[in-house]
């Protein structure tokens, strides 16, 4: 048989019989097979995860700064200061949380060259501790962190639109709940809307983020050499050494330098990942620090401690005494950096469901995107609600307790997964390797800031966090059980609903597909037209494509089931490898060639179809023998 030499693009075909439900199926890396090699799922080919690899170690490392600065700066100097008591023991708060950053990101880098998957943190947890793990860590992520750090920035937005409104009173909370709510609902909004649009955002953010932090450091240098050094000279008078203080202070200082954990992403397309990385770690977090540093010392030249923290946007309060007229500039920059984000945590918002749902731990329809902004709407949608609903039940410093909890216990995993492997796979190569004794001392620390709010009474955020970590954990095998016996469906109604009305699609690689064809069928023909399999349309949908589908003859009495969307769009249809692309109204077969279909039918309840071509003119039904063979 002829092997196909030019590989169309992707339709999809079904018989009305064999039509395959929709389940939270334990898939692999493509949903095609019901089963899932032990190599599939997370994994990602080495040959993918180096494409693209194009970024320079300077390039590389703006993107990491970029993701690393945010509002913390101008929001947290208030709270580490009320956790330590001292200027000079908020310095030092503020270095060791960036040189503990440093190290845990020295950590991720090793790991990136180790566990070569998708998914950064759920693939290092699960390839060490298994399923159970990454599904905890999937869910947490999703419907719980996630969701609070889109609120805390939310929330920072509004203290600076507050400030411009209220004294020193500060808001009503009604005031603050509904403002934080419409800059989600907006971002969200522009999400769905376009990528494009939401992009330029972030870029106007960075603009704002740049143009504010250039001011307040420029602005304490000037002040220091005129001497302005009376609050800074109070040194360590006032410090507090309780360890729960201490933790609560280091949880917002490390919310400042959040962004670290997001090196492996950002820098996914640079050059000689083994040298490179390290190396922008190395720079990048130190460079930061000098940073964050000298903006806290420029607080300190303008504002005394008890101003800091009566202040309810610091950033404000420091501009109006140092800028005068002219402070506009940083609560404009300030707002701009808060919501741009917000806009962020969407951006990357379908990441880990789609990972998730690849691998059974999520429906997949979670991770279905738009059609045309390629948004997974399921998922914003899901972060939007969740982020609004804990605004209104608890405030800024809860949720951000909560959030760097949760997440510091999921990082904390990730590095001890690296002491795991490492004794697991002593034998594996390891392009880069991080000295023992840092990811050693980083689980120490979190360790440490994890147990210590529960030394004294501990507060309703951490109690949370751990009833939810426990439900998760507890759910997990009635779930697997329950998907077993096919109790737990996403009905096709449904999920064919949720496709009419919110125009989603699958997000898949064609190139892992083809190759994944090739292997399970190993008879891919020329001009053949590969089917991927997910969900049959209703017979509504079937009678709007039925002139188009013409040329498609019958199989076993009933009428081939093509998986298509509402409009004619051009994402998901049936499509040629033509000179020319489009929607599926401008790809008429009949012009191309006054032929009809003669196919080769290979179909199970999960495998898909292939439909080929037949090179002779003329025939327009499909033979015994050819469903046969």
């Amino acid at each position: 048989m002829e092997r196909n030499k030019a590989f169309p693009r992707r339709g999809t075909a079904y018989s009305e019989g064999h039509r395959p439900s929709v389940t939270w199926s334990h898939r692999g890396s493509i949903g095609h097979d019901g089963q899932k090699s032990s190599e599939d799922g997370i994994k990602k080919s080495e040959n993918q995860h180096l494409v693209g690899q194009e970024i320079g170690l300077l390039y590389g490392g703006s993107l990491v700064i970029n993701a690393i600065i945010g509002p913390g700066i101008f929001g947290t100097p208030k709270a580490v200061l009320a956790g330590v008591g001292s200027v000079g023991m908020c310095l030092v708060m503020w270095t060791f949380a960036g040189v503990f950053s440093m190290c845990a990101a020295l950590c991720f880098a090793e790991l990136r060259e180790s566990v070569r998957r998708e998914g950064v943190e759920y693939a290092y947890i699960t390839e060490a501790f298994g399923p159970l793990a990454g599904f905890v860590y999937s869910w947490m992520r999703i419907a719980a962190a996630e969701p609070c750090s889109t609120a805390v920035f939310a929330l920072a937005f509004t203290d600076y639109v507050a400030d411009a409104v209220f004294d020193q009173c500060g808001p009503p909370r009604l005031f603050v709940i509904i403002v934080a709510s419409m800059a989600v609902l907006s971002m969200a909004l522009v999400n769905v809307m376009s990528t494009k649009l939401s992009e330029k955002l972030q870029m106007l953010a960075t603009v704002g983020k740049l143009s504010a932090l250039s001011v307040v450091v420029v602005m304490g240098i000037k002040r220091l050499t005129e001497g302005h050094v009376q609050v800074i000279n109070e040194g360590m008078a006032g410090s507090k050494w309780s360890p729960t203080d201490l933790a609560f202070a280091c949880y917002n200082g490390l919310w400042a330098y959040g962004g670290w954990s997001n090196v492996n992403q950002v820098t996914s397309g640079i050059k000689k990942p083994p040298r490179n990385v390290p190396r922008i770690v190395k720079t990048v977090l130190p460079l930061v620090l000098v940073i964050y540093l000298l903006t806290v010392i420029s607080f300190f030249t303008v504002m005394t401690k008890d101003d800091l923290l009566h202040s309810q946007a610091i950033g404000v309060t420091w501009a109006q005494t140092a800028l005068g007229p002219a402070s506009s500039i940083i609560s404009i920059g300030v707002g701009l950096i808060a919501l741009g984000s917000v806009n962020a945590t969407f951006l990357s918002s379908g990441r880990l469901s789609g990972v998730a749902a690849k691998n059974g731990q999520m429906p997949d329809v979670v991770s279905w995107v738009h059609v045309r902004s390629k948004t997974p709407l399921i998922t914003v949608a899901l972060r939007c609600v969740i982020a609004i609903v804990v605004m209104c039940v608890a405030d800024g410093q809860e949720l951000l307790r909560f959030y760097i909890f949760t997440v510091w216990l999921f990082h904390g995993s990730s590095i001890l997964a690296l002491l795991v492997l490492r004794f697991k796979k002593k034998n594996k190569k390891r392009p880069y390797k991080v000295d023992l004794w840092i990811p050693v001392v980083v689980v120490i620390g979190i360790a440490f800031l994890l147990l210590a709010p529960f030394l004294i009474t501990p507060k309703k955020e951490f109690i949370t966090a751990l009833v939810l970590i426990g439900l998760s954990l507890i759910s997990y095998y009635p779930m697997n059980w329950l998907k077993s016996k096919k109790v737990i469906n996403v009905p096709d109604t449904i999920t064919i609903w949720l496709q009419l009305f919110l125009r989603i699609a699958p997000k898949r690689d064609l190139r892992r597909e083809r190759r994944s064809l090739l292997r399970t069928m190993n008879m891919l023909t020329r001009d053949s037209i590969i089917i991927t399999p997910n969900i049959g349309p209703t017979e509504e949908m079937m009678r709007r494509f039925s002139r188009r589908m013409s040329h498609i003859s019958r199989v076993d009495g009933s009428p081939a089931v093509i998986r298509r969307l509402a409009d004619e769009t051009a994402q998901m249809g049936l499509r040629r490898r033509l000179p020319r692309a489009g929607s599926f109204a401008e790809m008429d077969f009949r012009a191309k060639k006054r032929a009809s279909i003669a196919a080769l039918i290979r179909e199970s309840t999960s495998s898909p179809a292939i439909i080929r071509k037949k090179g002779s003119l003329g025939s327009n039904s499909f033979s015994n023998a050819d469903i046969g063979r």
